[in-house]
C-alpha cells in the first residue's frame, strides 16, 4: 500500500513540475479561441450558429472552443452573408465582410407616346414593379412616369 502511495506522489510532483507554465499555473490546451467579426458596413447584426448575439459589427466574440462556425450578418437595405469561421484554441479568427446592398433593376425601359395612341400602347411606367400601362388604362393610377405632349412627367411613387 506505502508502494502505491508513493508511486501517487511521485506522479502528481512530475505532473505538476511539467504541467506548469512560468507562472506556476496549470497548462491546459482548453484556452478560447476568438471570432474578430467587421462588416462594410458597419453596424451589422451579429448570429453565432444561428443564434442572434445581440451584437453589431465590429464585435469580438469571446471565449470560443476549436472548432468551425457560421457567422451571419444582417442589415438593412443589404443581402444576409453567412460565412465559415475556423476557431485555433488560443487565437483570434478575423471575419471581414463587405455586405452587398440590395438593389432591385428593372430593365433596359422604353417609354414611347405617338399621336393618337390607345389604352393598349404603354405610354407610362410602374417603377415599383417595371411594368408600362397606358395612361388611359384601369392601371393609370400605378403610372410613376408617362409621357404627354407636354413631354415627361413624373409623379410620386406614393
Amino acid at each position: 500500500m506505502k508502494k502505491y502511495a508513493l508511486l501517487l506522489f511521485m506522479a502528481l510532483i512530475g505532473i505538476t513540475f511539467v504541467g506548469c507554465d512560468e507562472d506556476g499555473g496549470l497548462i491546459t490546451n482548453d484556452e478560447p479561441g476568438f471570432i474578430f467579426v467587421s462588416s462594410i458596413p458597419s453596424g451589422a447584426k451579429v448570429f453565432l450558429d444561428g443564434v442572434n448575439t445581440n451584437h453589431v459589427t465590429p464585435y469580438v466574440i469571446p471565449a470560443l472552443g476549436a472548432g468551425s462556425y457560421n457567422v451571419k450578418l444582417t442589415l438593412e437595405n443589404f443581402k444576409d452573408s453567412t460565412v465559415a469561421a475556423t476557431v485555433v484554441v488560443g487565437e483570434e479568427t478575423h471575419v471581414n465582410v463587405t455586405l452587398t446592398p440590395v438593389f432591385k433593376t428593372f430593365g433596359p425601359v422604353r417609354l414611347w407616346e405617338t399621336t393618337g395612341t390607345t389604352a393598349s400602347q404603354p405610354s407610362g411606367l410602374d417603377l415599383s414593379s417595371g411594368m408600362a400601362y397606358g395612361i388611359s388604362s384601369a392601371n393609370k393610377v400605378d403610372v410613376d412616369i408617362y409621357y404627354d405632349s407636354n413631354g415627361f412627367l413624373v409623379r410620386s411613387s406614393s
